[in-house]
């Protein structure tokens, strides 16, 4: 029986995605997280949250295993990022007649209100929202920011 259940479970993490991220934003294991100075902005999708990373690079047996967890992870992401926040932002544009004008705004009446559950980013990164293009960014953790700026901005609401 367990080794249908780990049959099982090494389908099911392939049907529901549990490959790593292809633009490979986080470092693998064993590598520190990026600095201020390597960390590249970046538009907030699969792959940006902190859980789950220890995950990606699991070789053989700990691949089948850790699958479901990370396919778990990554679908949380992609309905934060890809379902949820662009359906707040396009009710939100329909009811206002516009986008929100600053980040605050935006971390305000898109996510606090739509109660939008943003994944927990590494130490050293935030969200920032662009108004310019209507988008939500994973950007580094700069020092204006951390001396007086939004601290809601780096874990989500």
């Amino acid at each position: 029986m367990s080794t249908r259940m780990l049959l099982f479970l090494a389908i099911a993490g392939t049907i529901c995605g549990c490959s790593q991220p292809t633009d490979n934003t986080y470092p693998p294991s064993g590598q520190a997280e990026p600095s201020h100075s390597t960390f590249q902005p970046k538009v907030a999708g699969v792959g940006v949250g902190e859980r789950g990373r220890s995950l990606d690079n699991e070789q053989g047996v700990g691949k089948v295993i850790a699958g479901p967890a990370i396919a778990y992870f990554n679908a949380r992401e992609r309905i934060a990022f890809e379902i949820a926040v662009p359906h707040a932002l396009n009710l939100y544009q329909a009811l206002n007649g516009d986008y929100p004008k600053s980040h605050d705004e935006f971390m305000d009446k898109i996510i606090r209100e739509n109660r939008i559950d943003l994944p927990k980013l590494p130490r050293n990164a935030q969200y920032r929202y662009h108004p310019e293009d209507h988008q939500l960014w994973v950007e580094p953790i700069d020092e204006a920011s951390t001396n007086g700026g939004p601290s809601d901005a780096s874990s989500g609401p």
